[in-house]
């Protein structure tokens, strides 16, 4: 059997758990999550090069390979200098972004989809394991769904079947 038809048998196999067809969204999400974060203005955060800057007046003054730059500061100017970190872009230096607390927020809009699907695959491995233990404690002949009929039953249907028809007696 060559590897890619065992490979397809093996997925049909995962993707018959419903945790996993879930687990399997969540990822397809948090990848269309990545690739707009990937093309969104605030990509500098993971690309871009951080470099110190300083806040006055609500503009941030910063160098990048010798020569200066400026960037307007998000939300209210500060009554004296701050330094801030500023991310900047290699290709394009004048472009700058200033460290803000959203660069957590989109970290957590494309992370937290990967993280509820590993969770998920988590708590399905742990039910079925629990699942599994709990049958093994129950005794080897525990019957569960999926398992067919019970040897007794069997015996007793190829018993009734091994006899002679009877005949229903005469009036």
């Amino acid at each position: 059997m060559s590897e890619q038809p065992r490979l397809r048998g093996g997925l049909r196999g995962v993707l018959a758990y419903p945790s996993a067809k879930v687990a399997l969204a969540l990822v397809v999400v948090g990848l269309l999550f990545a690739l707009v974060e990937l093309q969104s203005p605030s990509s500098l955060y993971w690309t871009g090069q951080a470099v110190q800057g300083t806040n006055s007046g609500g503009i941030v003054y910063y160098q990048y390979n010798g020569e200066d730059f400026t960037v307007d500061a998000p939300g209210a100017a500060p009554s004296h200098d701050t330094p801030v970190t500023v991310y900047v872009d290699p290709a394009d230096p004048g472009q700058g972004l200033v460290s803000r607390s959203t660069r957590w927020v989109d970290a957590a809009g494309v992370l937290g989809w990967f993280v509820a699907a590993a969770a998920c695959l988590g708590v399905a491995a742990f039910r079925r394991a629990s699942a599994r233990r709990r049958t093994v404690a129950a005794g080897s002949r525990a019957q569960t769904f999926g398992d067919g009929l019970s040897p007794d039953l069997m015996e007793r249907y190829l018993d009734q079947a091994r006899r002679p028809p009877s005949r229903p007696p005469e009036a």
